[in-house]
C-alpha cells in the first residue's frame, strides 16, 4: 500500500510540474489553453498531492509546516490568477510580474525535488526556507497585480 501511495503521489507531482511547465511554455496569447488555466489547474492538482504527503504517517513538525505554508501560497496564487485572469492571458500584465512568477516557479519546482527526491533528514530545513522564499514571491506577485497594473499601459 505504501509503495501504490508513493507513485500516486509521484505522478501527480510529475504531472502538475510537467503541465505548469512544458505546456506553460508553450502556451501563447492566441493559444487554446491559457497560461492562467494552466496555473489553476497545476495549482489544483499539486495541492491535492502535496495534502496526501501532508497526512501521511511518517511526516515531521517542521515538513508539515513547510507543507502547508507551500500549500496556502499555491491557494493565494490560484486566487490571484482567477481574479487577474484576462490581463494575464493577454499580457497585460508588468514584466515584473512574469519576473517574480518564473521565481516562484523555480522555487517550486526545487520545492518539488526535495519532496520526492531526498530522503536526508535534514530536508525539512530546506523545505521550510523554500516554502518561505515563494509565499514572499507570492505577495511581491500580488502587490504587482493590485497596485502596478497601470504600468502596463504607460510602456
Amino acid at each position: 500500500m505504501l509503495m501504490d501511495n508513493t507513485i500516486i503521489l509521484n505522478t501527480l507531482y510529475l504531472v502538475g510540474i510537467l503541465f505548469k511547465f512544458m505546456i506553460g511554455l508553450l502556451t501563447s496569447s492566441k493559444s487554446i489553453i491559457s497560461q492562467s488555466t494552466i496555473t489553476i489547474w497545476t495549482n489544483i492538482l499539486l495541492v491535492t498531492a502535496l495534502t496526501i504527503n501532508l497526512f501521511k504517517d511518517k511526516a515531521k513538525k517542521l515538513f508539515q509546516i513547510a507543507v502547508t505554508v507551500t500549500i496556502l501560497g499555491l491557494l493565494w496564487q490560484l486566487s490571484i490568477v482567477y481574479r487577474h485572469h484576462d490581463s494575464i492571458n493577454l499580457h497585460h500584465v508588468p514584466s515584473t510580474y512574469t519576473s517574480w512568477n518564473i521565481v516562484y516557479n523555480l522555487l517550486l519546482l526545487m520545492f518539488i525535488g526535495v519532496v520526492v527526491g531526498s530522503v536526508a533528514d535534514n530536508k525539512d530545513n530546506l523545505l521550510l526556507i523554500l516554502s518561505m522564499l515563494m509565499f514572499i514571491t507570492i505577495i511581491i506577485n500580488q502587490i504587482i497585480l493590485d497596485f502596478f497594473m497601470v504600468d502596463i499601459y504607460t510602456e
